[in-house]
Protein backbone atom coordinates (compact mmCIF):
# COMPACT_ATOMS: atom_id res chain seq x y z
CA UNK A 1 0.00 0.00 0.00
CA UNK A 2 1.33 3.39 -0.91
CA UNK A 3 1.22 6.34 1.44
CA UNK A 4 -1.39 8.89 0.47
CA UNK A 5 -1.14 12.27 2.22
CA UNK A 6 -4.89 12.78 1.86
CA UNK A 7 -5.44 9.71 4.09
CA UNK A 8 -3.50 11.22 6.99
CA UNK A 9 -5.37 12.60 9.96
CA UNK A 10 -3.99 15.58 11.78
CA UNK A 11 -4.09 15.31 15.56
CA UNK A 12 -4.64 18.58 17.41
CA UNK A 13 -3.03 17.95 20.79
CA UNK A 14 -3.99 21.33 22.23
CA UNK A 15 -7.69 20.82 21.52
CA UNK A 16 -7.54 17.23 22.76
CA UNK A 17 -5.73 18.30 25.94
CA UNK A 18 -8.16 21.12 26.62
CA UNK A 19 -11.11 18.72 26.31
CA UNK A 20 -9.43 16.25 28.66
CA UNK A 21 -8.75 18.98 31.24
CA UNK A 22 -12.38 20.14 31.05
CA UNK A 23 -13.60 16.58 31.66
CA UNK A 24 -11.13 16.18 34.50
CA UNK A 25 -12.32 19.44 36.02
CA UNK A 26 -15.83 17.94 36.20
CA UNK A 27 -14.51 14.70 37.73
CA UNK A 28 -12.60 16.65 40.38
CA UNK A 29 -15.77 18.56 41.30
CA UNK A 30 -17.71 15.29 41.56
CA UNK A 31 -14.98 13.75 43.72
CA UNK A 32 -14.97 16.77 46.02
CA UNK A 33 -18.75 16.64 46.37
CA UNK A 34 -18.71 12.89 47.09
CA UNK A 35 -15.66 12.74 49.41
CA UNK A 36 -15.68 16.23 50.92
CA UNK A 37 -12.16 17.20 49.90
CA UNK A 38 -10.14 17.72 46.76
CA UNK A 39 -8.26 14.73 45.38
CA UNK A 40 -4.56 14.57 46.20
CA UNK A 41 -1.78 13.18 44.06
CA UNK A 42 1.66 12.57 45.52
CA UNK A 43 4.68 12.60 43.26
CA UNK A 44 7.84 10.94 44.53
CA UNK A 45 10.72 12.02 42.34
CA UNK A 46 14.53 12.00 42.18
CA UNK A 47 15.63 15.59 42.65
CA UNK A 48 18.95 15.03 40.83
CA UNK A 49 17.16 14.17 37.56
CA UNK A 50 16.30 17.42 35.75
CA UNK A 51 13.67 15.75 33.53
CA UNK A 52 11.85 14.38 36.60
CA UNK A 53 11.95 17.80 38.25
CA UNK A 54 10.49 19.45 35.14
CA UNK A 55 7.82 16.77 34.67
CA UNK A 56 6.80 17.13 38.32
CA UNK A 57 6.51 20.89 37.92
CA UNK A 58 4.35 20.57 34.80
CA UNK A 59 2.11 17.90 36.35
CA UNK A 60 1.64 20.08 39.44
CA UNK A 61 0.49 22.96 37.22
CA UNK A 62 -1.97 20.70 35.39
CA UNK A 63 -3.34 19.22 38.63
CA UNK A 64 -3.76 22.62 40.24
CA UNK A 65 -5.48 23.99 37.12
CA UNK A 66 -8.33 21.51 37.69
CA UNK A 67 -8.47 22.00 41.45
CA UNK A 68 -6.43 19.02 42.60
CA UNK A 69 -3.78 19.05 45.30
CA UNK A 70 -0.38 17.93 44.03
CA UNK A 71 2.08 17.08 46.79
CA UNK A 72 5.71 16.24 46.12
CA UNK A 73 8.31 14.19 47.90
CA UNK A 74 11.80 14.70 46.47
CA UNK A 75 14.27 11.92 47.21
CA UNK A 76 17.86 11.34 46.24
CA UNK A 77 18.77 8.50 43.92
CA UNK A 78 21.66 7.92 46.35
CA UNK A 79 19.18 6.97 49.08
CA UNK A 80 18.91 3.30 49.91
CA UNK A 81 16.02 1.58 48.15
CA UNK A 82 14.38 1.11 51.58
CA UNK A 83 13.83 4.89 51.75
CA UNK A 84 12.06 4.84 48.37
CA UNK A 85 10.04 1.76 49.29
CA UNK A 86 9.00 3.28 52.62
CA UNK A 87 7.84 6.46 50.84
CA UNK A 88 5.71 4.39 48.44
CA UNK A 89 4.30 2.24 51.26
CA UNK A 90 3.39 5.32 53.31
CA UNK A 91 1.60 6.82 50.30
CA UNK A 92 -0.19 3.51 49.70
CA UNK A 93 -1.42 3.50 53.31
CA UNK A 94 -2.36 7.19 53.48
CA UNK A 95 -6.12 7.59 52.89
CA UNK A 96 -5.60 11.25 51.96
CA UNK A 97 -3.35 10.32 49.02
CA UNK A 98 -5.64 9.38 46.16
CA UNK A 99 -3.03 8.91 43.47
CA UNK A 100 0.69 8.17 43.40
CA UNK A 101 3.27 8.98 40.76
CA UNK A 102 6.86 7.78 41.09
CA UNK A 103 9.12 9.48 38.58
CA UNK A 104 11.56 7.18 36.82
CA UNK A 105 14.93 8.87 36.42
CA UNK A 106 16.79 8.62 33.16
CA UNK A 107 19.04 5.58 33.28
CA UNK A 108 22.14 7.61 32.47
CA UNK A 109 21.42 10.04 35.30
CA UNK A 110 20.86 7.20 37.74
CA UNK A 111 24.12 5.50 36.75
CA UNK A 112 26.05 8.77 36.97
CA UNK A 113 24.63 9.81 40.34
CA UNK A 114 24.72 6.39 42.02
CA UNK A 115 27.65 4.66 40.31
CA UNK A 116 25.47 1.54 40.01
CA UNK A 117 25.09 -0.79 37.03
CA UNK A 118 22.28 -1.00 34.48
CA UNK A 119 21.11 -4.22 36.10
CA UNK A 120 20.94 -2.52 39.49
CA UNK A 121 18.98 0.34 37.93
CA UNK A 122 16.38 -2.05 36.47
CA UNK A 123 16.17 -4.02 39.69
CA UNK A 124 15.78 -0.81 41.74
CA UNK A 125 13.04 0.51 39.48
CA UNK A 126 11.17 -2.83 39.29
CA UNK A 127 11.06 -3.16 43.06
CA UNK A 128 9.68 0.35 43.47
CA UNK A 129 7.07 0.00 40.73
CA UNK A 130 5.86 -3.37 41.99
CA UNK A 131 5.16 -1.83 45.40
CA UNK A 132 2.71 0.80 44.10
CA UNK A 133 -0.88 0.09 45.14
CA UNK A 134 -3.04 -0.61 42.07
CA UNK A 135 -5.76 1.73 43.32
CA UNK A 136 -3.31 4.65 43.48
CA UNK A 137 -1.13 3.96 40.42
CA UNK A 138 -1.71 7.11 38.36
CA UNK A 139 0.71 6.19 35.56
CA UNK A 140 -0.21 2.51 35.36
CA UNK A 141 3.38 1.46 36.03
CA UNK A 142 2.88 -1.51 38.31
CA UNK A 143 2.60 -4.89 36.60
CA UNK A 144 -0.41 -5.47 38.86
CA UNK A 145 -2.05 -2.35 37.44
CA UNK A 146 -1.29 -3.46 33.90
CA UNK A 147 -3.02 -6.77 34.59
CA UNK A 148 -6.01 -4.95 36.05
CA UNK A 149 -6.19 -2.66 33.02
CA UNK A 150 -6.00 -5.65 30.69
CA UNK A 151 -8.76 -7.61 32.43
CA UNK A 152 -11.51 -4.95 32.21
CA UNK A 153 -13.38 -6.53 35.10
CA UNK A 154 -16.52 -4.96 36.54
CA UNK A 155 -18.69 -2.08 35.50
CA UNK A 156 -16.99 0.72 33.59
CA UNK A 157 -17.28 3.14 36.53
CA UNK A 158 -15.28 0.85 38.80
CA UNK A 159 -12.55 -0.05 36.35
CA UNK A 160 -9.08 1.23 37.07
CA UNK A 161 -7.91 3.62 34.38
CA UNK A 162 -4.36 4.82 34.01
CA UNK A 163 -3.66 8.49 33.41
CA UNK A 164 -1.12 7.65 30.73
Amino acid sequence: MQYNASMATRFDGKTFGAAKLAALDDQVAQFQERVGRVPTILSIFPYEDTASVLYTKLKRQDAQSVGMKYATQPLSMKEDIDVWMRAVQEANANPKVDGLIVQKPARGEFLKVTGKSKEQYYSWWSAIVESIDVSKDVDGLSPHTLLELARFVGPRESRHRSAT
